[in-house]
Parts: structure tokens; sequence; C-alpha cells
């Protein structure tokens, strides 16, 4: 569906504009109490041009007005009342009566939570922040349609508040408040956001701009700051510390700063340049909450780029150049101009709606029967239900917890996983998670009944008239006289108070006027000192508070304005500053006696102040003439010790030879020398830095302190007061010290004598602290201290100090006899877990130190079988206990003689002999042709001699062998012996080829041709020679003829 602006609106709109009057400036207010739109024609140069203030008074008077924008080119202004943004056509500053009072509605919110809002003159869209719905939104502002509008950015905020924007530059600059506190700067569609300050800030509810330089400058409500810096964080400056005045708006005009304090109900003018404040003016008739400086001058005449484009609904001019937008609820069309309703898409057949409970847009595919979510911005509540007799019950997270009505006895019950909403009813929990409904009993853990139901529910409720009988309590009649809280109870009723309230004995409430100005510590007894500043002397008194307890004492009364206050235990003394009709400095003993005055000369606002234990010398402030003090205890030897112009001094402590002071008018901490006054170079100005009220030092330096009363709180019931003579004590307040000087009435006394402890010099008195130690037979449980608590009980309790002292029940192997009572002295039995064996005596007995008599660890060892196996070596990963199954190998010289596994036995003995499980690996005992020497063991290296049988010869010269790895001899035994056998070599010659030249053979000669034969046969004789000389059996024939010559001559 596709609109357009009608033609009539627009013509009507025009005729708004053509009577304004362009010339016209001033500052235009926004009041609260009653509701009105105050102008000052002309900007005010000082407080009498005030006289001249004029009011447009709004309808309802109760309703607030916090933001206003403005084109005065066209009479126009804007305001954000309540929960609409409305256009006031016409203006005119001086409101005559040709200035228009109509308010034109041009946008209507749910909830009242638009905060500042910031017009763009340019394409004149109008931008506002939504705290409730936690987004920044903005919409052509001159349309007659006030439900066209687009959210630019809906992520990632807290709580917008303040709003500025740069239409020449196409930049906006808003705060968070929040978690994460920031100003960041945006285009005008909401992109390219950029954080560009984060540290240092509290709440900026207003933001303003000087366009013409590029500076940002913001009012910090929390921090009471005027502050400023460049468009993107640099160079950040505190422009003015509005101490005590906190700001709501701020407005830019002509390097000037125009603010208002909707709480000072003030209006305030500050010099950028020279950051001096021209004046402040009282209103008296309202409460100023916004401001706008109203002025066409200021306004640029810059061309609308926006022109160009056709936008169905509106357009942004971005730093990319102009942009069409659609409201929300609206797509934009490809065409970049057009838009199209969610409501029903008919040609996709997508049907979308709107969930204002959950701030969320979704979508449903009639086709694809499936739901998406466009956007959301999901608020769950939190819930809260009754049961009106168990108490109340609540969601913390996704757990129902529970308690009784007066908030005590919290129980967590059912961790429900996503709950939105619960129930309770009789003895049931009930919870819905958007789409199914869930139940369980108070006793169960988790969910036993489940239920779908339609989806996204978001509430559920019980109706049952019968649990809403009108039964009258305590309570019921004019609230049991209680002015705040009755809670009924069995027997009647009890009146409390809201927190920060006090309950009077009238049963009325009172928070009291007076506040806690500053603090002190006595370290000899913890106790905290104080100054309360109240509107009047009889409400401001100086008090002291035991931390311990609680319990509290008025030490002073009537005093006006106490400010600083500063201890000195070991003297007994306190100190503080008081301002106002009779500033001074004054000095009293730490229980509230001996009050004098010591210094009130030429002092305006004594403010801190602060002593140097080293030298006994006071320093302090004055706020009001920015100077620093110094004198003896007594006040005496008085000095100014230096002097800080415009500094507005407060708080001042000394450490060392050094003096560290702050000063509202101080972004940092300043460093002096204590003896000469001068500032030493120790911290920067920190525009992130709050106001500085106080400060201390920390430090390891023993603390000053007196012994009369931190040695066992002086023996004092309650308080101990240290003084210049020792010490005294004291009561809280409306109570008595008794006549023994140290105790209270009343006091809860805790008990001392018990069976198993024994308390050391100990005041059992709430708050303090006694050591103790156990009687004989009991032992310390955790710490040896106790401290006795308000209600005279003793914590930890005095039952669970000290524990008897037993012997340890379990341990080892072994059981202890059931009727052991491991009592020191006891002597007990016990036995063996199965698979062990007692060590020694099964009988132990348990000593004075709550230890038995023998190693427990000992007692029972495990059954295992021997580790030793003769020849044998068991398998590494053997652990010999009974029942185990394990590997066995042989020693070296050694052969398994089975190959079954070792099985260890019950009574830690193996299955098989260890003794045959390995034989020795003999080498044979026999050789060929030969035998072994009798001695001879043929065990592995054993080295052995043989002898070759008759006609057999070693062929190794020494005889010996050796029986090597395997059982292998060192040489072939079958070659150890060789038959004895003569040669078959014959000179000139040879044997027969049928001898074998054995012992006793006879074998035939043969000659060559050229030999005579002198023999024809030989005998092998059994020395292994022939019986005739082979070399002469065949001689050659010349050797013959030689041989016979020899014979003839």
């Amino acid at each position: 569906m596709i609109y357009s602006m009608p033609i009539f609106g627009i013509m009507l709109l025009l005729q708004h504009f053509s009577f304004g009057l362009s010339n016209e400036k001033g500052i235009i207010l926004g009041m609260y109490n009653r509701a009105a739109i105050k102008t000052y024609p002309e900007i005010p140069d000082e407080s009498t041009d005030f006289l001249n203030a004029l009011d447009l008074l709004i309808k309802p008077p109760e309703a607030l007005i916090t933001s206003i924008a403005s084109d005065p080119r066209l009479s126009v202004i804007f305001t954000a009342i309540n929960n609409g943004i409305y256009t006031i056509f016409d203006f005119s500053i001086w409101l005559n009566t040709s200035s228009s009072t109509e308010l034109f509605l041009s946008y209507k919110g749910r909830y009242a939570a638009i905060e500042q809002i910031a017009y763009d003159f340019i394409t004149g869209n109008l931008y506002w922040c939504d705290s409730m719905y936690d987004w920044i939104a903005m919409k052509p502002i001159f349309t007659t349609k006030t439900e066209i509008y687009n959210v630019v950015i809906r992520t990632d905020l807290d709580h917008p508040e303040g709003l500025a924007l740069d239409p020449g530059d196409r930049v906006m600059f808003f705060s968070d408040y929040g978690q994460n506190s920031r100003i960041e700067r945006a285009s005008f569609d909401g992109q390219d956001r950029v954080v560009i300050v984060y540290r240092g800030i509290l709440r900026v509810v207003s933001l303003t701009v000087d366009t013409d330089n590029d500076k940002l400058y913001w009012a910090d409500h929390n921090r009471q700051t005027l502050e400023g810096c460049d468009y993107d964080g640099s160079n950040r400056r505190v422009i003015r510390r509005m101490n005590t005045v906190s700001m709501t708006g701020v407005a830019y005009h002509q390097s000037m700063l125009h603010l208002v304090s909707f709480g000072a109900k003030k209006i305030y003018k500050v010099d950028l340049t020279s950051e001096s404040l021209l004046y402040e003016e009282k209103i008296f008739t309202g409460e100023p909450y916004t401001i706008h400086a109203y002025d066409a001058e200021t306004i640029k005449s810059e061309h609308d780029p926006c022109l160009t484009m056709d936008c169905h609904h509106m357009c942004v001019n971005t730093k990319a150049g102009p942009k069409c937008l659609c409201s929300d609820g609206f797509e934009l069309n490809s065409d970049g101009s057009t838009c199209t309703d969610l409501s029903l898409d008919w040609i996709a057949n997508i049907l979308g709606w709107i969930e204002p409970t959950l701030s969320s847009i979704r979508s449903f595919s009639i086709i694809a029967q499936t739901s998406a979510t466009i956007y959301t911005d999901l608020q769950q509540p939190a819930s809260l239900t009754t049961d009106p007799y168990n108490g109340l019950y609540w969601l913390d997270r996704s757990v129902i917890k529970s308690s009784k009505t007066n908030g005590m006895d919290i129980e967590s019950h059912i961790v429900t996983k996503g709950a939105i909403k619960t129930v309770v009813y009789k003895d049931f929990f009930g919870w819905i998670d958007k789409n199914k409904f869930y139940s369980a009993r108070h006793i169960s853990k988790a969910a036993e009944n489940v239920l779908n139901t339609v989806q996204n529910a978001n509430d559920i409720s019980v109706f049952d008239s019968t649990l809403q009988q009108d039964k009258q309590d305590n309570c019921h009649i004019q609230n049991g006289e209680c002015e705040d809280i009755c809670v009924p109870e069995e027997n009647g009723r009890i009146c409390k108070c809201d927190i920060g309230l006090q309950l009077q004995s009238d049963q009325s409430c009172n928070s009291g006027l007076a506040f806690a100005e500053d603090l002190a510590i006595d370290y000899s007894t913890g106790n905290l000192y104080y100054t309360a500043e109240g509107p009047t002397t009889f409400q401001s008194y100086i008090g002291v508070v035991q931390r311990s307890t609680s319990f509290h004492k008025t030490l002073i009364n009537y005093i006006y304005k106490p400010r600083g206050i500063a201890l000195h235990p070991a003297k007994g003394y306190m100190f503080w500053t008081e301002f106002g009709d009779n500033t001074q400095i004054c000095r009293a003993s730490m229980d509230g006696t001996s009050k004098r005055s010591i210094a009130s000369t030429a002092l305006v606002m004594a403010n801190g102040i602060t002593i140097d234990f080293t030298t006994d010398r006071l320093y302090w402030m004055d706020g009001y003439l920015n100077r620093i003090y110094s004198s003896d205890l007594n006040g005496g030897n008085y000095r100014v010790l230096a002097t800080d112009s415009d500094a507005f001094l407060m708080s001042i402590v000394t450490q060392e030879r050094y003096l560290y002071y702050t000063a509202w008018n101080r972004q940092r901490i300043t460093k002096m020398d204590k003896l000469t006054g001068l500032k030493v170079s120790f911290m920067l100005e920190y525009p992130e830095l709050g106001r500085l009220d106080n400060l201390d030092v920390y430090t390891d330096e023993i603390p000053d302190v007196r012994s009369s009363c931190s040695n066992l709180n002086g023996l004092c019931s309650t308080f101990c007061f240290p003084t210049a003579n020792g010490r005294t004590c004291g009561c809280q307040d409306n109570v008595k010290l008794q006549s023994d000087q140290l105790t209270c009435e009343g006091v809860s006394r805790c008990l001392t004598l018990h069976h198993s402890v024994n308390f050391i010099d100990c005041r059992p008195y709430p708050g303090l602290t006694c050591n103790f130690e156990c009687k004989a037979g009991y032992q310390i449980v955790s710490t040896a201290t106790a401290k006795c608590s308000s209600s005279g009980i003793w914590v930890p309790s005095i039952d669970t100090l000290c524990k008897e002292t037993l012997c340890p029940l379990h341990f080892g192997n072994a059981v202890l006899s059931p009727n052991c009572n491991r009592k020191i002295g006891d002597s007990c039995s016990f036995y063996c877990l199965k698979g062990y064996l007692p060590t020694s005596s099964t009988t132990l007995v348990c000593t004075a130190e709550g230890k038995w008599n023998a190693d427990t660890d000992t007692l029972c060892l495990p059954i295992v079988c021997p580790l030793s196996l003769g020849n044998a070596v068991l398998s590494s990963s053997c652990s010999r206990r009974a029942g185990d199954s394990c590997t066995f190998s042989c020693s070296d010289g050694y052969i398994p003689t089975t190959s079954e596994r070792l099985m260890c036995i019950s009574d830690g003995t193996w299955n098989l002999d260890a003794d045959t499980l390995c034989t020795p690996n003999l080498c044979p005992s026999t050789i060929e042709h030969g035998h072994l020497a009798e001695n001879c063991e043929r065990h592995i290296g054993n080295i052995c001699s043989f002898t070759c049988n008759e006609k057999y010869i070693s062929v190794i010269d020494r005889k010996n062998i050796i029986c090597t790895t395997g059982g292998i001899w060192s040489a072939d035994t079958t070659q150890l012996c060789l038959p004895i056998k003569c040669p078959l070599d014959v000179t000139n010659g040879h044997v027969s080829s049928s001898c074998r030249g054995m012992i006793g053979e006879n074998c035939d000669v043969s000659c060559g041709d050229d030999a005579s034969m002198n023999i024809a046969h030989i005998i092998c004789l059994s020395s292994g020679a022939w019986d005739k000389d082979p070399a002469v059996i065949c001689r050659l024939h010349h050797e013959s003829g030689n041989s016979l010559l020899s014979r003839c001559l």
C-alpha cells in the first residue's frame, strides 16, 4: 500500500508559514509545575533582562516539557511534552496576540519517555530520543500523518537522552545513560556510529553544538559539570564545575552557553572564552527543565538535496547524499523511493503485526506457515505473584524464588529455563515461556507437566474465588497505626520503614535531615567517626559507629555545619572543622568531652583537616579563601602555608613529607611540600574525573593507636574511647553505662563455659573477638578466634569451634572393627581386605595426638607370589597379585621345561615349581670317533678337552672345544677326530686308484715311464706311514744308471 501526502495538507502548512517574524530572537524555557513555555525576548545579557519573561501555559498543568527545538525562519517551535511531540506555528517570542498558542500533535508515543529533540532545518526532519524503547527516531515534521516515523538507531542503547544535530555536516550526536554511559556520533540515517566520549561521564541529559567551529557541548547532570570537545571527541575540557547544581538543559548561542537547573530553579549563562559565569537567575514561577536559543541568524542558508528525491515517506541527508527511508512497518522497494506496508503483502502472502508489549514486529508466511522476526527490542518483564498462605514468589532470571511477606527466608525452587511469567496455586508452580505452559509441585526440581498454548503468550493468571476471601488482619485497620509498612504477624503486627527511613517510637518513619560529611577511623578499635551536617545546629552532630555491631553513639550535638574530621588516638583527641556563622577549628577528647575551639581567626569556609603524626601538627583548608593553614595541636604557631586561587579547596591528607589535596574546581589531586608549601609535580588535569569531594591515602605505615583501647577493647563491653588521660567506655545512644564503668546495660554476654573450649583473656561482649584453645581430647576446627554477635551468640557457634579428637576411620587396606570408637586411648582391632595380609599385630591404639600407634599405610600389604624363580625371570608386567596369570622367560644358559603360564594362587605361591621351570641348556655329550674328558660339564661357556679313538687323530692342536650359546660346541664334532691315513703320493709314480691309504692296507705302486720300480707293493702302518719310503720306490732311469755305474766303478 503506497501513501501520498494530500495536496490540501501541504497548502495548509504553507499557509501557517506565511505569518512568521523571522528576525526575532530570545531564550525559550520548558517549565514544570506549572507547565509553561517561558520566553525571554532578546538574549539576556544580565539579570535585569529577565524582567521581560512571558509565559504560554500548557495543559494539563502537571505536564513535563522535556525539550524544545525551533525553525525561526518559519516561526515554528517544536516541543516534547509527556509522550508527544507538538508543533506551534506562527510562533512569536513575544507571545503577543498575533502569536499562535495552538499545539499541533506531530508524534504520539506510548510512554512519557521522549527526551531531547533536535531539528534538521535543511530537510525539515525532527529527531528524538526515546528512553523507554531505547531508540532514536526521526520523522518529517511538516506532515499531517503523525504515524509516519523511522527508528534510525535501535541497537546497543540503554537509556538515550541527549541529542544534537549539525545539519550542515550531516552528523548527529547522542548520549546514552546506562551501564556504559557515553556520547556517540552518527550519520542522519543512524549509520557510521562512533563513540567519541566514554571516560568520566555519568548522565548527560542535554547536548548542544557550535556548528561554526565544530564543537560539541554538554551538561553532565550527575557530575555537575559543563563540558565540551571537538566533533571527534578530542580536546575535551571541563568548562565549568557547577558545584552542587545539577543541570538539565544547555543551549549554545554565539560563544555563550545558556543553562537551566531543574532542582535549583535557576537559569545561567557562561562565557566559553573566559569560562566565567555571567549571571545566574532564580525563577520563582516554576521549575525549568529545558532551554533553547531562538535566533534565525544562527541558521545558515543551505540547499536541501532531498528536493531532488521523490521519496514516498521521508528523506534523510547522509554523508553519502540524500537517501529515502520508510516509516516503521514499511519496506523500501527496489526502486529506492516507494514503500510497501508490511501489514499484508498480498503478492508474497506475508502477514505482519506489532507486539507492543515486546516492542517487536513479526511476520508470518501464509504459504510456508513459518514466522520470523523483522526486528525486536524485547523488554522482558519481571514476574511477581503471591500465594496468600505461603508468601511472595518471583522469577530471578530463570529461577522461581520465594520469601515470606517480610522478605525473610528467601528460597530457590525450580530452574524454569526461559520462563517469562509465573503463577502459584495451592501446591503447584506454573510458568509460561511464550508457547508452552509448565507446571510442577513445590517439592519438584523440574517441570512435571507441559501444555502447548498459543504462540507468544506473555501473561498468565489463576482465578479461584475462594482464594480472595475477605479476611481482616492486624494491619487492615488504619495500617496497624504504622506510618509506612505494616507486617502482620500471628499475634499482632510489626511496623517497618522503607530503605533509608528509621522507625521512631511513635511508629512513624523519619529519614533525618543530616548527612555524613566526612569519615575517620580509630585504628585502636576500628570504630568509625563521622561528621553529620544538617540544615540547623539542632540537626548537626559528630557520631561514632562500632562497625562490628553497627551500634551508634552521638558524641557532640548542636554544632553548625561540621565538615572535615581527623583523629589522633595516641593523644586521645579528635579535630574537626565548622563553617557558617562561627567558622572554627575545634578539638575534643574522642569521647566527645572537653570540647574547645583552637582556631577561628580569618576563616570563612573551613573544609578538610588532617594531622601530621610525626610532628603533631594540624593542616586544614578554607574553601572560600582557598588557603591551607597549619598549627600545633593546641592551635598555636598558626600560619598560612599556601594559597590556590579559585580552587575551592575541599579535602586534605598528609603522607610522609607531603600534603595531598582535592578541590572542586580542579580535575586532579595536588601534591605539596608540607614544610615549604610549594607544589610538587604529581598529576595532570583529567576532564574525565568527577567532582573530587574527598580523598585518603592507603599506606603500609603503622597507624596511630591508643594501646589502652587496642588491647581487648579496653575491657569495655561496647565503645572504648581514647582520651588524653587513657580511655573511657561508652554505650550506644539511649543506653547507660553500668557502675563498673565497663559494661553497658542490657549487653548480651556470650557464654564462655563449654565442655570443649577454653577462652583466653576474653571479654565476651557483642562485637568483640576472643582467642580460645581446645581442651584435652579436642582440636580446633578452623580458626582460633570467635566473635560475639549482638545477640550474644558466638560466631562461629561455640559448639563448632572444637571437635573431639578422633583417630582416622579410614586407612590403607585395613578395616577397623565396627565397635571401635576411635577415641584417645582406645585399643581397636582391624582386619585386612581380601588379597591383603597383616604385616604385624592386628591391634591399634589411638594416641593423644589423634593418630594410631602404627603406620596405617603399611598395616596390610598385598598378597604377592615370589619374585625369584631360580633360573626363570617373570614378565615385567606381572604384578604377582593373587589371581594373576604371568609369562616367564629363562636366564641365559637355560631353556623352559613347560609352555604353561604361571598362576599366582590365593596363598601367595605359584601353581608350578619354580625350580623346574627352566633346565640348563647343555652341549652334546659325545663327539664322533672320540670322547670328551670326564670333567667336562658341557654348560654354556665350559671349555672341554677331548681324546680321539684309536686309528683317529685330532684335527686341532689343543684338543679343546667351547660350549657356546644355544648348546652348540665351538667346532664341528663330526670333524674333530679323523681316521689316520698314509699319504697317497709316491715320488715318480702313483698308488693304485683303489688304495685309500688306510692302516694295514696293501696298495700297488706303479712307476712312470722314465722310472724303474724297486718295490711293487707297500703297506700302510699304524703310524700313518708306509712300510717303504715312497720317495725311493720309483727311480728315474738316469738315477738308476748312475747308480749302476757307481756300482761298476
